[in-house]
């Protein structure tokens, strides 16, 4: 159980910190956008900025489609042996 509750800890420090990097991310872009609409282009990132940032957001994506499938599986371990193997 206890490799259980540390894969757990580790599952929801990454969420915590994905989610804090995607939130950052998405409100740079927002500005961004925001700052394009209005014709401001002082400050504007450039594509290589921006593409980084955007692959930023699929690496952080995928890490936590891993990290759900992987927790997943182990909360399906872990209700198994509670129940004798027998689910």
């Amino acid at each position: 159980m206890s490799i259980a509750l540390g894969r757990t800890k580790s599952d929801a420090e990454l969420t915590s910190r994905s989610g804090y990097a995607i939130d950052a991310i998405a409100k740079l872009l927002a500005e961004e956008s925001l700052k394009r609409a209005e014709g401001d282009s002082e400050g504007l990132m450039d594509g290589y900025q921006e593409g980084g940032l955007l692959e930023a957001i699929k690496l952080i994506g995928r890490g936590l489609c891993v990290a759900g499938e992987d927790l997943q599986a182990l909360i399906e371990q872990v209700e198994t042996e509670a129940s004798g193997g027998a689910l």
